[in-house]
């Protein structure tokens, strides 16, 4: 081939497929890839799954709450003077009336609050408990992060609200059960709870 002149595409292709894995020493390349396997595994084991950073479900009242908020491991933390996971019962109100509180404090300086409220009327025994826009029952999101904040609490601004609660145990002062929800309201983001549990006294 004369000096200067280009190498037709498919033997352009041709050569950099062979200079490539001609390079490369077969011992070579399997240490190589054993010790990305090897990396893969250490980070693996020290980043756990946001699902595999939740308490487990229990049912001993031993005061645990956790769900993936939009895919990220939610559970309460920090203090503002009163517990972050509190929990009430009053038989005596709406045949029976449940609530359960839970917040935290998130961003980088642990400096945005944010609190997840479950409310369930006639509540004296395990059961499905379902939340929607209309009803006895209700669950609420709110979020400091904004400047004017975002209240997923009802009303009007609500747009969207369902999911459900599983009470799997309820008696000797002790309430467990399980939980997942959905909240849209104009101008906040779209909150999908899952993998919701809980086990408390009250």
């Amino acid at each position: 081939m004369p000096p200067g002149s280009a190498l037709p595409l498919h033997a352009l292709e041709q050569y950099h497929s062979v200079s490539y894995y001609s390079t490369v020493n077969t011992p070579t390349a399997a240490l190589l890839l054993a010790a990305l396997l090897k990396l893969n595994q250490c980070k693996s084991k020290d980043d756990p799954a946001p699902v595999h950073q939740l308490p487990p479900a229990t049912q001993t009242g031993g005061n645990t709450f956790g769900c993936l908020l939009n895919g990220q491991q939610w559970t309460p933390s920090g203090n503002n003077g009163r517990p972050n996971l509190q929990v009430t019962y009053d038989p005596d109100y709406s045949h029976g009336a449940l609530q359960i509180k839970a917040y935290r404090y998130a961003g980088p300086e642990r400096s945005i609050l944010q609190a997840i409220t479950i409310g369930a009327a006639a509540v004296n025994a395990p059961g499905v408990y379902s939340f929607s826009l209309e009803g006895p029952n209700g669950i609420y999101y709110s979020d400091y992060g904004r400047a004017a904040g975002c209240i997923y609490y009802g009303g009007q601004t609500l747009s969207y609200r369902t999911g459900k609660m599983t009470i799997t145990r309820f008696d000797s002062g002790v309430v467990a059960g399980t939980f997942t929800f959905q909240l849209s309201q104009p101008g906040c983001d779209t909150i999908k709870v899952t993998q919701g549990r809980f086990d408390a006294r009250f």
